[in-house]
This record gives C-alpha cells, sequence and structure tokens, in this order.
C-alpha cells in the first residue's frame, strides 16, 4: 500500500507504509514542509515562543534583582 501525501505542484512522492507508524507519520508530516506558508506559521510561532519566554524571565528578574539593580541611574 502506498500513501500519496504531497500537495503541491510537484509530482507526489510515495511514501511506503511499513511496520514503524510513526516514522511513516513523521515522513508525510515533513513532506509538505517546502510550502512556504507552513514555514511562516512555524516561524512565527517559533518568535511568539521566544518572545514570551523573554518576557517572562525579565519578570523574574525584576523580582529576584535588588532595588540597586533596578533603579536606573539618575543623570
Amino acid at each position: 500500500m502506498i500513501l500519496y501525501t504531497s500537495k503541491s505542484w510537484r509530482v507526489p512522492e510515495p511514501i511506503e507504509k511499513d511496520k514503524n507508524i510513526p516514522i511513516t507519520i513523521l515522513k508525510s508530516l515533513l513532506q509538505p514542509l517546502h510550502d512556504i506558508r507552513i514555514i511562516i506559521i512555524l516561524l512565527l510561532i517559533g518568535i511568539t515562543f521566544i518572545v514570551t519566554g523573554i518576557i517572562i524571565v525579565m519578570k523574574f528578574y525584576r523580582k529576584i534583582a535588588p532595588k540597586e539593580v533596578r533603579q536606573l541611574p539618575q543623570p
């Protein structure tokens, strides 16, 4: 049994169904990655995760840091 999962202008590449079902699922998930929209969506998701991580780290740093470090030097 051969599964065709590529949706694009290319000729669909056959994915042979072997006994390793997770590997087959991974192959079918990685196949349409050349589509530009999916890459842009993944990049946006990654950027949002990085930004939220930085915000969380800054909030914890403000809680941990002493008041001398927090205050900016007055000109």
